[in-house]
């Protein structure tokens, strides 16, 4: 499956990030660095692992930016 990635501002919805019709992830690119990878993988997690309650995909996304993070990745900007 390919997932599309769009950069998006929501703050009219209220959120950072967003799954549309299943396939496709709204992100709002005005975060920094670490909330937009925190918000990429919560929104990931949610199109990949549906069935997992909103506090653990909180939790998992948590987890999985800090490790990463830890790792010195790095957002670089287009």
């Amino acid at each position: 499956m390919r997932i599309n990635i769009k950069e998006k501002k929501l703050g009219r919805q209220q959120r950072w990030g967003q799954i549309i019709e299943d396939v496709d992830i709204e992100i709002d690119p005005r975060q920094d660095a670490r909330m937009y990878l925190d918000t990429l993988i919560h929104e990931l997690l949610h199109l990949t692992l549906p069935d997992l309650s909103e506090k653990t995909v909180r939790k998992s996304a948590r987890i999985l930016t800090s490790g990463i993070c830890q790792q010195n990745y790095r957002r670089i900007y287009k």
